[in-house]
C-alpha cells in the first residue's frame, strides 16, 4: 500500500522509482533486470520462525542475487544462495546491498549461479523427488522387517 513517508523518501533517491501496482508480467520483467532484490524480514519478531519463505522462493525463480534478514524460521540451506545482512537494522540491510552492487562481474555471476542452485534445490520437484524417495526408503523398510 502506499506509504507517504517512504515514497517522499525515495524521492531523494537516484534509481528508486515508485512503479505503483504493476501485472505480475511486468513484476517478473523488473524483477529479472534487478541488481539485487532485498527481502528485510524482522529477526526479533517471534512469528518469523512461523512464516513460511514464500518471498524467498519468488526471488530465487528470478535468478538474481538475493539480500535477506536471517529470519528464525529460515533453514540452513539458504545460507549457500543469499547474501544475509548483519541484522535487519536499516543500515545493515543497506551495507548488505551496497556488497552485492559492489561485487565484480564474476563474483556478481558466481552470487546468482548459487541462488539458482539454491531455487532448484527448493523446486516442486526436487521436494517431490525427495518425498518419492523417502516413501522408497519406508516401503523398502517395510520389506525387511516382514
Amino acid at each position: 500500500g502506499y506509504h507517504k513517508d517512504l515514497w517522499e523518501q525515495t524521492q531523494k533517491l537516484s534509481g528508486v522509482s515508485d512503479l505503483g501496482v504493476v501485472s505480475e508480467s511486468e513484476l517478473e520483467a523488473l524483477a529479472r533486470r534487478a541488481d539485487v532484490l532485498v527481502n528485510p524480514r524482522p529477526i526479533s519478531s517471534h512469528h518469523s520462525c512461523m512464516n513460511f519463505p514464500s518471498k524467498l522462493l519468488d526471488y530465487l525463480s528470478y535468478g538474481r542475487p538475493i539480500v535477506s534478514t536471517r529470519a528464525v524460521g529460515l533453514g540452513p540451506c539458504y545460507d549457500e544462495g543469499l547474501v544475509f545482512s548483519e541484522s535487519d537494522e536499516p543500515r545493515h540491510i543497506a551495507a548488505a546491498i551496497d556488497h552485492v552492487l559492489g561485487l565484480d562481474d564474476a563474483d556478481t555471476a558466481r552470487a546468482i549461479g548459487r541462488a539458482v542452485a539454491l531455487a532448484e534445490r527448493l523446486s516442486p520437484e526436487a521436494a517431490g523427488n525427495a518425498f518419492a524417495s523417502w516413501l522408497t526408503s519406508l516401503s523398502r523398510r517395510e520389506r525387511k522387517a516382514s
